[in-house]
C-alpha cells in the first residue's frame, strides 16, 4: 500500500490542504478561509477539521504516514513551534503546532515555515529542481523568504533566517506590523499593490479598475490591476511600474548579500507569468552589479497553490 501524507499550509487568508503521495503528487486538495481575525485558537480548530476531512477522503488510497504543516511566522522546525508571528495571524506566536497536531491525530508531524516549505516543494517537484543554491520569495499578504543553500534550507543561527519581508528599503517609510519602518513587504507585497490602487481611487483618481470591479474596492486584486494596465490604463500602469521597481530594489539587495544561483518567485500573482516576471527580470538586471546576474535564473514557482503543501510533507518521505 502506498505511503501518503497530509500537507497543510496556513496563510493569512486561506488554509490549503492536500493528500500527497511519496512521489510528490497531490491526490486530493482543499482550501478554506483562515478566519484570522478570530484568533489562532479558532484557526487551529479549522486546521483540525480540514486534516480530518482529508484523512477521511483518502480512505483506501494508502497509508497516512504523517502530517506536514507549513505556516506563516518564524518557526523552530525541530520543535515544531511558532517562535514569532505578526498580527496577520493573531495568536500564532508561541503556538506548539507539532505537539497539537500529533496529539489530535496520533501521527508523526513536521512543521515548517511556509516559504521554506515552498522552497522544499519547488526543489523537489518544481521550478528549483536541480538547483542547490537559490532564494525563494512569496508575494501575497506579505513578502516571505527562504534561503536554500548547499542542498537544503539555511535556517541561520536561531532557526529563523529568510525574513525578506522585514528588511527596510526605506528608513523613513510606513510603519510595518513588525515594528520597523519601510519594510520590503510594505512595497513588494500584493497587499501593498492593492492598497496603492485603493488609496489612489479614494483620492479621486480615475482608473479602469473601478469598472472592472464594478465600483467595489474590496474586489480589487493584483490580477485586476495588471489587467487594467494591459488595457492601457494610465493609473494602473504607473502603480504596476512602481510596484515592480520596489520589488526589484528589494531583490537586488538580496542578490548582493546572498549571491544565489536562482530566484524563485511564488504567490498567486505569479499566475500572471511573463507580465510580472519579464519586467521584473529587466529591472533586476538593470540595477544589480553584472556579476551577480551573469548566470542567475529568475523563475516563477511552478507548483502554484500546491507548493506549500507539497514542501510541508517532504521530510516525512526522506
Amino acid at each position: 500500500m502506498e505511503n501518503l501524507a497530509i500537507g497543510i499550509d496556513i496563510g493569512g487568508t486561506n488554509i490549503k490542504g492536500g493528500v500527497i503521495s511519496s512521489r510528490g503528487e497531490v491526490i486530493i486538495s482543499d482550501k478554506i478561509s483562515t478566519q484570522a481575525k478570530k484568533g489562532f485558537s479558532h484557526t487551529f480548530l479549522l486546521v483540525r477539521e480540514l486534516i480530518g476531512k482529508l484523512i477521511a477522503g483518502s480512505a483506501g488510497m494508502g497509508r497516512i504516514c504523517g502530517i506536514g504543516c507549513a505556516t506563516a511566522g518564524q518557526v523552530d522546525h525541530r520543535l515544531g513551534k511558532v517562535v514569532f508571528a505578526t498580527d496577520n495571524l493573531p495568536g500564532l506566536s508561541g503556538f506548539q503546532l507539532k505537539n497539537e497536531i500529533h496529539e489530535a491525530f496520533n501521527l508523526p508531524a513536521a512543521v515548517e515555515n511556509d516559504v521554506n516549505a515552498v522552497a522544499l516543494g519547488e526543489h523537489w517537484m518544481g521550478a528549483a529542481a536541480g538547483l542547490e543554491d537559490f532564494i525563494c520569495l512569496t508575494l501575497g499578504t506579505g513578502v516571505g523568504g527562504a534561503i536554500f543553500r548547499n542542498g537544503g534550507i539555511d535556517y541561520g543561527a536561531a532557526d529563523i533566517s529568510g525574513e525578506f519581508g522585514h528588511f527596510s528599503i526605506n528608513f523613513d517609510g510606513p510603519l510595518c506590523n513588525c515594528g520597523n519602518k519601510g519594510c520590503f513587504e510594505q512595497y513588494g507585497s500584493v497587499t501593498a499593490l492593492i492598497q496603492h490602487m485603493r488609496q489612489s481611487l479614494a483620492e479621486g483618481k480615475k482608473s479602469l479598475v473601478s469598472d472592472l470591479v464594478k465600483g467595489d474596492p474590496q474586489k480589487i486584486n493584483g490580477e485586476v490591476i495588471f489587467e487594467a494596465k494591459e488595457l492601457g490604463d494610465a493609473l494602473a500602469s504607473a502603480i504596476v511600474d512602481d510596484y515592480i521597481l520596489h520589488l526589484s530594489v528589494g531583490i537586488v539587495g538580496l542578490l548582493h548579500i546572498l549571491n544565489p544561483g536562482g530566484v524563485i518567485i511564488g504567490g498567486g500573482i505569479t499566475q500572471l507569468g511573463e507580465k510580472l516576471i519579464g519586467p521584473l527580470t529587466e529591472n533586476i538586471i538593470k540595477r544589480a552589479m553584472p556579476k551577480f546576474t551573469e548566470k542567475l535564473l529568475i523563475k516563477n514557482a511552478r507548483l502554484g497553490d500546491n507548493a506549500g503543501i507539497i514542501g510541508a510533507v517532504r521530510r516525512l518521505f526522506i
